[in-house]
């Protein structure tokens, strides 16, 4: 019979009253136990302060340049600047093409004579394009001035 059993039966025997002997020697300490189950997870805690700005990392590589943009309005016209001084003398021009043929004297004639005082006489001048013209020329007397012959006639 074991030692359980044996109480057991011993008790049984005895009643509610039972035999009751000296306490015996503590016991070896016995195997570990199996682990539990992982609890539930409990609330979460409140957010902390936050923490100082690390030190700045190095600069990255220059990005590829963008399409151009559209040209913007034409701005306002600004103030005239004072005015400038007089710039070199310039070089001599070429020389230019030459020039139409000119109208020249072909034939000089007196058309009409006279011979007295204060007398006409018409010249008539022929030019090389084909035009004439006449004039007229009085005659004066000794001591006779022209003022006189233009006055009297």
């Amino acid at each position: 019979m074991s030692t359980g059993s044996a109480f057991n039966y011993i008790s049984t025997l005895s009643g509610a009253a039972g035999i009751k002997g000296d306490k015996g020697d503590k016991g070896d300490k016995g195997d570990k136990g199996d682990k539990g189950d992982t609890g539930a997870q409990g609330p979460q805690g409140a957010q902390g302060p936050q923490g100082v700005q690390g030190v700045a990392g190095p600069q990255g590589e220059t990005g590829v340049q963008g399409p151009r943009g559209e040209q913007g309005p034409q701005g306002i016209q600004g103030v005239a600047g004072p005015k400038g001084d007089a710039g070199a003398k310039g070089d001599k021009g070429d020389k230019g093409d030459k020039g139409d043929t000119g109208v020249g004297i072909s034939q000089v004639r007196q058309t009409a004579t006279s011979t007295e005082n204060a007398g006409v006489n018409t010249i008539e001048i022929q030019l090389s394009d084909g035009s004439s013209t006449t004039f007229e020329v009085r005659n004066g007397n000794a001591g006779v001035l022209s003022e006189d012959l233009y006055t009297k006639s």
